[in-house]
């Protein structure tokens, strides 16, 4: 199967792709950059959260033809929008796979708690 089989198409014939990055900077990120970033990145159904360790981890959603298209997408918007809002900042990993979220909530039933004996 190759990569642009793996993911989900959209209207437009592109595929959908998760991209996952992590950027270490040189000190803990408060809020208001954390803030800053999710905002630069909600077109693309960004969400960004520090990790603990100085650094912010960044997850978006792309539509492009290729895995490869998408991977320079994500590197483009990183560099452009991501990285000069976190001084001192460098791109550590970066992973493009298939979107797998569900594209609805689907209520899953609660699962039955079987209580006995092993005898």
């Amino acid at each position: 199967m190759s990569e642009t089989t793996m993911g989900r198409t959209t209207s437009g014939g592109a595929y959908r792709w998760a991209v996952e990055a992590s950027v270490r900077t040189t000190y803990r990120m408060d809020e208001p950059v954390i803030a800053a970033v999710r905002a630069s990145i909600a077109s693309c159904h960004g969400v960004a959260r520090c990790t603990g360790a100085p650094g912010v981890s960044v997850r978006i959603l792309l539509e492009a033809e290729s895995c490869a298209a998408a991977y320079s997408t994500a590197l483009v918007l990183l560099a452009r929008t991501v990285l000069p809002l976190l001084e001192g900042s460098t791109l550590m990993d970066l992973n493009v796979t298939t979107d797998e979220t569900p594209p609805e909530h689907i209520v899953l039933p609660v699962p039955i708690a079987v209580v006995g004996t092993v005898h």
